[in-house]
């Protein structure tokens, strides 16, 4: 029987604080905020190597290399809506 294939992985799942609270009050510059934090999640996921494993609603789920992922606090993307 042949061996599994196995490592350990970093999981990063991203939700935006407050969604529906900020879809109430203005849903074109919530989508628009939301898009362009999407966009700097894909830019430094890719620059770690990982993936984008799926988007869903206001959610980002990405596996990046474990020894590239560094320390979130680092991130512009944190802290931006809201």
């Amino acid at each position: 029987m042949a061996e599994a294939k196995r490592r350990l992985a970093a999981i990063l799942s991203a939700d935006v604080a407050g969604y529906s609270r900020l879809m109430q009050g203005d849903e074109e510059a919530t989508v628009a905020a939301l898009n362009e934090c999407r966009a700097v999640f894909k830019a430094k996921i890719a620059q770690r190597h990982g993936r984008v494993v799926d988007t869903a609603g206001d959610s980002v789920l990405a596996v990046p290399r474990r020894d590239r992922l560094g320390p979130l606090h680092r991130w512009p993307a944190q802290g931006r809506a809201g």
